[in-house]
């Protein structure tokens, strides 16, 4: 039997006992996440709702072969990490004869074992069973008496409740006020001080976002005066834990106004990604509290342990904004190589390949169907062209009205950036049929896609603002990837693609269209129209349509007519043909007129 706990955000939020599991995100008729779906097959978990559409539905299961616990990535694309194992790639299968903790995204993982295991273990005293089974409101020893005290079995419950208080921190959501009251009531509890406070660097001042004053020291006016600014400005300057004794204390600090009355004061501080001082843990008593012992070298050790605890946490929800971030433009591979290699997000030139895919017909539909009904039209038609992208490993750029911009070859290098962008594109437009279905009760119009591609060098960082984070390129390639996909307009064609686009593709896959001179591109580019490789028409299509443009640019206008016409027969409705052999009937009515196979297309 399969014993699986969910961890939210450091949170257990469900616990299930089942043979066989699948995790993955919630589909049409399963109920929301962390609960448990018993249809047809193996039991599902739900750790995602179904609008995240960067959580696989089907992403790994779980079971139990010969004793052991068996892990099967079920996806295609998506790996995720197994702590103190590594990573588990697509299509990977692992046993496991020990307890694992499974990351599936970063705030939620999957602590797993089997119930033989526990029964070899169950005679075994483990320390979190002793954490749990304390009392959090019962007196605690002090720490410098603990470490004093020759009575093992008290130190060792000391330790336990020690324990106990650090790990009560790391439960709460980093950052929130239950995360900084567990810190200060730590801090305040195991050094028996009168408050301990977590002070925020705002600016050039100090912001107290939590205090806990001990029960006895609540109606002492002097618990209630702001902390030493002294101690905290000593403990910035320093960049490290400041202490306040009146036994060492110069004459002019005592006559400070915020250390008047002082028995003992402590500040350290708390340490951001770049290593400086973003606030402190810090903490004081004053001298009404009768038989109190001094703040020693060993307890400000301990209320260091506590601050480095919050800093930790405070880097872990700084990670986990990054990496949803990232997430909203990256796979989770490329936000695993960023969050390893940040510089990969400087501005930098790669090759690349753009796509543009642009929603044809969205005008028309949009003006009968109202905002409402638009905007979840146009987000599920847009969601289902994204997953096109990251399923291939691209990075989403940006989406302008009905128009998706995507991107491969950065930020770390793609030696297939091309073929995969491609197999983008035609996996985008076998999606149109699917949405036509799902919507067809409400979008009555007839819609598509038309796509640009096109590949070579760019400018590639963040192109948007210190305000606005968006990763993309500029430069050429990406104007021109603009203008072929206004260009399928013209020809009537759902694709287009660049020739460094299709060179490493298969000649069967691409239809040869002409040479096009675009808006703001000065020189002319051979176009190629993306095709069904598998479709016996496409290829006679391709051949005869070809050996028909290798006629008219030769200036063969008669052969090219008599073979373009015996094509349009048999493809009536291929638009290409049709314009091209408009063309060659153009040369034929003025044959003084100077001739260019080049075709000019004055829109964008």
């Amino acid at each position: 039997m399969i014993h699986l706990t969910v961890i939210c955000s450091g949170m257990s939020v469900a616990t299930y006992e089942l043979p066989e599991v699948e995790i993955g995100r919630q589909q049409d008729g399963e109920p929301p996440p962390f609960e448990m779906h018993t249809g047809k097959g193996v039991p599902r978990v739900i750790v995602a709702a179904n609008a995240n559409r960067y959580f696989p539905r089907k992403l790994l299961r779980l079971s139990v072969e010969e004793n052991d616990l068996v892990v099967r990535n079920l996806h295609e694309h998506v790996d995720f990490e197994i702590d103190g194992v590594g990573t588990m790639a697509p299509g990977d299968v692992r046993s496991f004869s020990r307890p694992i903790r499974i990351q599936v995204s970063p705030s939620i993982a999957l602590e797993v074992h089997n119930d033989i295991w526990s029964a070899r273990t169950q005679h075994a005293t483990r320390i979190d069973d002793r954490i749990e089974s304390n009392d959090a409101s019962a007196p605690m020893m002090s720490f410098t008496r603990m470490v004093t005290d020759r009575d093992i079995g008290g130190r060792s419950e000391a330790v336990v409740q020690l324990l106990r208080l650090v790990l009560q921190i790391r439960e709460h959501a980093a950052g929130s006020d239950e995360f900084f009251h567990a810190a200060t009531h730590a801090a305040a509890k195991a050094l028996e001080l009168d408050r301990a406070m977590v002070m925020m660097r705002r600016g050039e001042g100090w912001e107290c976002v939590a205090e806990y004053p001990r029960p006895q020291a609540d109606a002492d006016t002097a618990v209630t005066r702001p902390f030493s600014q002294t101690l905290l400005c000593s403990m910035l300057l320093n960049g490290k834990t400041e202490f306040f004794e009146p036994t060492t204390a110069q004459g002019g600090d005592m006559a400070l106004q915020s250390l008047v009355n002082l028995d003992r004061g402590v500040a350290t501080p708390l340490i951001g990604e770049h290593h400086q001082v973003i606030g402190a843990l810090c903490g004081d008593r004053i001298q009404q509290t009768l038989g109190s012992p001094p703040i020693s070298a060993l307890e400000a050790t301990l209320l260091e342990v506590i601050a480095e605890t919050v800093s930790s946490g405070l880097a872990r929800r700084r990670e986990e904004e990054n990496r949803t971030r990232l997430e909203q433009f990256f796979t989770s591979r490329v936000a695993d190589q960023l969050q390893d290699n940040p510089r990969l997000l400087e501005g930098h030139d790669a090759t690349v390949t753009v796509l543009f895919c642009d929603i044809r017909g969205f005008s028309t539909i949009t003006q009968r169907l109202g905002a409402t009904k638009t905007i979840l039209w146009i987000n599920d038609v847009l969601t289902e062209l994204s997953e096109c992208v990251l399923q291939h490993d691209g990075v989403l750029v940006d989406y302008v009205g009905d128009e998706l911009l995507a991107m491969w070859g950065a930020p770390g290098p793609q030696a297939d950036h091309a073929q995969r962008a491609v197999a983008a594109a035609i996996d985008m437009l076998a999606k149109r049929r699917p949405l036509s279905d799902r919507w067809h009760d409400v979008v009555v119009e007839e819609f598509g896609f038309g796509i640009g591609l096109s590949t070579g060098q760019a400018r590639v960082g963040n192109t948007g603002s210190q305000l606005k984070f968006k990763y993309g390129p500029l430069g050429s390639t990406v104007n021109i990837g603009s203008r072929f996909q206004g260009a399928t307009k013209y020809f009537r064609v759902p694709a287009l693609a660049t020739e460094r686009t299709v060179e490493a593709m298969a000649p069967a896959s691409y239809r040869r269209l002409g040479q096009i001179q675009v808006v703001g591109i000065p020189e002319p580019l051979m176009a190629f129209e993306i095709g069904d490789n598998s479709a016996a028409e496409f290829a006679e299509l391709k051949e005869q349509y070809e050996a028909a443009l290798d006629a008219f640019e030769a200036q063969r206008f008669f052969e090219a007519a008599r073979r373009l016409s015996s094509l349009l027969e048999r493809f009536p409705k291929d638009a290409p043909t049709v314009l091209l052999l408009s063309r060659v009937v153009d040369q034929l009515a003025r044959p003084g007129d100077q001739f260019s196979p080049v075709w000019k297309l004055e829109g964008k």
